[in-house]
């Protein structure tokens, strides 16, 4: 059902017949550019003007996180991540208004929805957009499979010794309560530059199988103690509601949603240092697509899950050399790219996520 690839470019100009895939249409474009930029809305109306011309039906989103390394092309100034669905025999709908993406057939229902917003009630009002383009197409937050959160000062300290995280987090879980959400999407929630947050959702209904996967290596994240993320505040707060995991079964493709994941095991930070953090890490990774981790919660054999990519995000750029040759050596031919961000807890240097093809 699904397909991604990863582009590097030298400009912003990338023809339409380099990015197609027959069968498949490209929904969701995020773009990546090695330079640090303050005025993102500046930057993403420049490039969905270009894009739209030769895509009029892709929704085309600026990640503000600074791309320092990608293993397609390595002088590349740019990065493009794009998702596609296949579409035949399929009713496509774009909102140029909402920006939405919505795909009709027999057995599925997807949606795609982005919202960003930069205000004092940001996170709220990000997840009343969502809500309401779910509803307008009959979905729910039931119905997320995969959700990336990107927060702004994502460890920052407010006045009422609160984080950017951590409020994000409440403001989460009041809509995910609400709606009754009983497996929860694979999800990555980490930093990005400038003031505007964005939370990026994929939305599925129809004739599709969902799991949950967790890992026995660490503590599931809605169920960490209360004081686990942000312990500079010392205040009570929300647990982060997402798995670890999503495995999907549609149209005969099966799929691995890597959340994101980093150097945590229980609970606990694990490592001083990125390189000790980065091998924490991979074993978490390697652990949880095991064919041992998923047989023992959904009784089903894989012969083979695969990386179709990664997205790597560390702290400081700085560290860069310290783990570029191991990223290829614990995943061989895979296509990835890395970006500097801030991650969820102070104490960490680094995280990864990825989507995996699963074979039988």
């Amino acid at each position: 059902m699904f397909q991604y690839k990863l582009f590097n470019m030298d400009s912003t100009f990338i023809a339409v017949e380099s990015i197609a895939i027959t069968d498949y249409h490209p929904f969701l474009i995020n773009f990546y550019t090695n330079t640090l930029t303050q005025n993102d809305d500046s930057l993403t109306s420049s490039i969905e003007s270009k894009f739209h011309k030769l895509l009029p039906q892709t929704i085309i989103n600026f990640v503000n996180q600074p791309l320092i390394y990608n293993n397609i092309n390595k002088t590349g100034t740019f990065v493009i991540e794009v998702f596609y669905i296949n579409f035949l025999n399929s009713k496509v709908e774009f909102d140029k208004n909402a920006n939405t993406f919505h795909l009709i057939n027999e057995n599925i229902d997807f949606l795609c929805v982005p919202s960003r917003d930069n205000s004092t009630e940001k996170y709220s009002n990000i997840f009343k957009n969502l809500n309401q383009q779910l509803l307008l197409h009959n979905h729910s937050f039931i119905d997320v499979i995969r959700q990336w959160n990107y927060l702004p000062r994502i460890c920052d300290i407010n006045n009422n010794r609160k984080s950017e995280y951590s409020i994000f987090n409440s403001i989460r879980k009041d809509f995910y309560l609400r709606d009754k959400i009983k497996i929860f999407p694979a999800a990555t929630g980490i930093g990005i530059s400038g003031k505007i947050a964005q939370i990026i959702v994929f939305s599925l209904k129809g004739n599709f199988i969902k799991y949950q996967i967790e890992n026995n290596l660490q503590t599931s994240a809605y169920h960490y103690s209360e004081n686990t993320i942000v312990s500079e505040s010392k205040t009570k707060f929300a647990t982060p509601m997402f798995s670890r995991g999503v495995i999907l079964e549609v149209e005969n493709k099966k799929t691995f949603f890597l959340s994101g994941t980093a150097s945590i095991r229980g609970e606990d930070t694990i490592g001083d240092d990125i390189i000790a953090q980065f091998n924490t890490t991979i074993e978490n990774i390697k652990y949880l697509i095991s064919q041992e981790n998923i047989e023992k919660q959904i009784n089903k054999k894989y012969k083979l899950v695969k990386p179709n990519y990664l997205k790597i995000y560390i702290k400081d750029r700085n560290q860069l050399g310290l783990i570029q040759n191991k990223i290829q050596l614990a995943f061989p031919n895979c296509d990835y790219f890395i970006v500097e961000a801030d991650v969820c807890r102070s104490n960490l240097l680094l995280e990864i996520e990825g989507i995996f093809d699963i074979i039988e």
